[in-house]
């Protein structure tokens, strides 16, 4: 594909996006496009952002991309060589309209909005790898710049400890009926995450202020976890039902991929990548997930809800990104304070409810989001060492 292609399809799939028509496989197109450049993720955040563009995009002012693209390459076929160079130039002119048309409608509203002065006492870093574990018998290691080493328990050796992951052996290497009734705990700070491997395999990302209790060795049957917090699952096929216990929900599966949200008072929510799962709740709802399906238990216990969702919104914090699209900035700046280990006061409980889209980097300073907060008029933004307040 050349240059003048990737353009006009980039250009395609942020217009599906803005109205809420990727297919699956385009999700992952635009995912890749997105990673590709830090001018691409600045490109699509600004477009996502604002309210005119989204008018314009549910009005349908977008040009039919197919359609388009077969109609040029019939012309090309019908004219001569001499004019061929000529019409490649107007027509990538052409392909290139609804992106200079996206950022004119940005920053012709840009133009009208008054930013006003971000005062800011310093930068505030993003979390990273760290965490406790804590044994069977109370013991605490913290897992911080751990070298490696093996991890031994009743005189056998259990697992590899070091700084950045924590793998436990697989179960037919030294499984004893001890270790089965043994259980850990591991458990990462505000500003923090950490990756583990469990004895059959299966794969966990911790988020922030998550915790997971799980058995040092599996049995043959059941595998159960607890899990408080976030965490992304990929779970091992081993032919034993994995099922993962919060506040609210149950999580059955045999071998899939899966983010499991359940922070203490927030909705519990299941998001299915790939695979299949079954959901269910304390008052004996169940349902089975499909994938790009979400189930959602809310605060106060009520009935479970499912829907279609962009799976990689939900799983971007375990792939280094930070990817919202049209949510309150209340919800927004909850999920930034866990990673970014701030406090944040809002002089008035609307500003909670403004919307926002962005696509971060969870490794940057949270700097330049707040600055582009502060740009689009509608919030006053002050930083004072761990502390953000939004004003009008």
């Amino acid at each position: 594909m050349n240059q003048i292609e990737q353009d006009f399809e980039a250009a395609r799939l942020i217009a599906r996006y803005l109205t809420d028509s990727l297919t699956e496989e385009e999700q992952l197109r635009l995912a890749r496009w997105r990673d590709e450049s830090a001018a691409h993720e600045e490109l699509f955040a600004r477009l996502c952002r604002d309210d005119s563009l989204q008018q314009h995009m549910q009005q349908r002012m977008w040009c039919d991309a197919t359609d388009g693209w077969t109609r040029w390459q019939r012309d090309l076929r019908r004219r001569q060589q001499r004019l061929r160079w000529m019409q490649r130039v107007a027509v990538a002119a052409g392909l290139l309209v609804p992106l200079l048309l996206l950022g004119w409608v940005w920053w012709s509203g840009a133009a009208h909005r008054t930013t006003v002065p971000m005062e800011v006492a310093q930068t505030i870093a993003p979390g990273k790898t760290q965490a406790v574990l804590t044994l069977d018998n109370g013991e605490m290691l913290s897992l911080q710049q751990q070298p490696d080493t093996l991890l031994s328990e009743a005189g056998h050796t259990v697992a590899r400890l070091g700084s950045q992951q924590l793998n436990y052996l697989p179960v037919s290497e030294e499984a004893t009926p001890l270790q089965a009734t043994s259980h850990h705990r591991i458990t990462t700070p505000r500003g923090g995450e950490y990756t583990l491997t469990l004895s059959d395999g299966t794969r966990v990302q911790l988020n922030a202020e998550s915790s997971l209790r799980y058995p040092v060795t599996f049995g043959t049957e059941r595998r159960e976890v607890e899990l408080m917090g976030e965490a992304l699952f990929d779970v091992a096929h081993t032919g034993a039902p994995f099922v993962v216990r919060t506040g609210g929900l149950e999580v059955e599966v045999l071998g899939t991929l899966f983010n499991l949200s359940a922070y203490p008072d927030e909705a519990c929510q299941a998001t299915l990548v790939s695979g299949r799962v079954r959901v269910s709740t304390r008052r004996g709802e169940s349902c089975l997930l499909e994938p790009a399906q979400q189930a959602t238990l809310a605060v106060d216990d009520g009935p479970l809800s499912i829907e279609q969702v962009d799976t990689a919104i939900y799983t971007s914090w375990a792939r280094g990104k930070i990817l919202f699209k049209d949510r309150p900035l209340g919800e927004i700046m909850k999920v930034l304070s866990r990673w970014y280990g701030v406090e944040t006061r809002f002089a008035d409980e609307e500003l909670k409810e403004l919307r926002f889209g962005c696509h971060l980097n969870r490794y940057a300073d949270i700097t330049p989001f707040v600055r582009l907060l502060e740009q689009t008029g509608k919030v006053h933004v002050q930083i004072d060492g761990n502390q953000i307040l939004f004003t009008h």
